[in-house]
């Protein structure tokens, strides 16, 4: 137990730009699980305001980095995530928060042809 806990610590979370409407994520593993462990995960939270990451998506298995949430609406807000790990019934405290500004993609239109003028 005490080698679970103090792993936690070494939870690392990043956010890169991918492409619009998505958040790909990545951070250290924590190591002190059996590679056998199966009930084990980490659970990602994000939201519009920070400290208030009301959005949580649960990733099974201890071995992964990285994971890649889509249709994040681009509505020219900042998101803010941060990341726990589980085992059994056991879960951390949350990561640093970190953030990703998702910019309103502007509607390209093509302007109309054959304009005449008599």
């Amino acid at each position: 137990m005490k080698t679970f806990l103090a792993t936690l610590i070494l939870v690392l979370l990043t956010v890169t730009a991918a492409i619009a409407g998505t958040a790909a994520l990545t951070w250290t593993p924590v190591t002190a699980w059996p590679t056998t462990e199966t009930d084990t995960g980490y659970n990602i939270f994000y939201g519009t305001t920070s400290g208030n990451l009301s959005t949580v998506v649960s990733v099974k298995g201890g071995a992964t980095g990285t994971y890649v949430i889509t249709g994040i609406p681009d509505d020219g807000l900042t998101k803010y995530f941060a990341i726990t790990t589980w085992q059994h019934w056991t879960e951390s405290a949350k990561s640093a928060e970190v953030s990703k500004l998702f910019p309103i993609i502007p509607l390209i239109l093509n302007p109309p042809t054959n304009l005449i003028v008599k």
